[in-house]
């Protein structure tokens, strides 16, 4: 059963990295990010978006650390030396 999961999981996470590899060539001639076009179906803009962000984003989005220079000290807290 792991070994299944393990599998889609690994699947699932190709599948959004093609998605978004895709996209971001399609949309490369127009200069808008694929993120940004509502006439996209969430599934591809939420893939686009997550390829674009570092880990760091993305691990502060989960600990949704406020932007500006007290989100940089908070976030110096996780990520500092």
């Amino acid at each position: 059963m792991l070994r299944r999961l393990t599998l889609l999981a690994i699947l699932i996470a190709i599948a959004l990295g093609l998605g978004a590899f895709r996209l971001r060539q399609s949309h490369a001639q127009s200069g808008t990010p694929a993120y940004r076009n509502p006439n996209l179906p969430v599934e591809q803009r939420v893939a686009d978006l997550l390829s674009r962000m570092t880990l760091e984003e993305k691990v502060a989005q989960t600990h949704a650390l406020p932007e500006g220079q007290k989100g940089a000290r908070r976030a110096a807290v996780f990520f500092g030396p």
